[in-house]
């Protein structure tokens, strides 16, 4: 079924090729993962960004995110919106 770790719908396939075992070991099921697709947060090949990534944190994250932004008081503790990835897994939902 789509969705599951175990079944990647699309161009996760392609991904999955090399990290298979490390998606599913490390359980990652973030939304456009969920989809069967890397790309909207990955480059295939190659990026000035580290991890591949498309665009810099936090305007990769904020492309999905930015209504996020409205409930930062009641999540967030600490106004730090400039580095999502120190407190959240991008390839998980939370």
């Amino acid at each position: 079924t789509r969705g599951q770790v175990d079944i990647p719908p699309r161009d996760a396939r392609l991904c999955d090729k090399c990290h298979y075992e490390q998606r599913v070991r490390q359980g990652w099921h973030h939304g456009p993962i969920n989809l069967g697709t890397c790309i909207p947060c990955h480059v295939p090949h190659t990026s000035p960004y580290p991890h591949l990534l498309q665009k810099p944190v936090p305007e990769l994250c904020l492309g999905c995110h930015e209504e996020d932004l409205n409930r930062f008081e009641v999540y967030h503790s600490v106004p730090e919106v400039e580095n999502c990835i120190a407190c959240h897994d991008p390839h998980t939902m939370y």
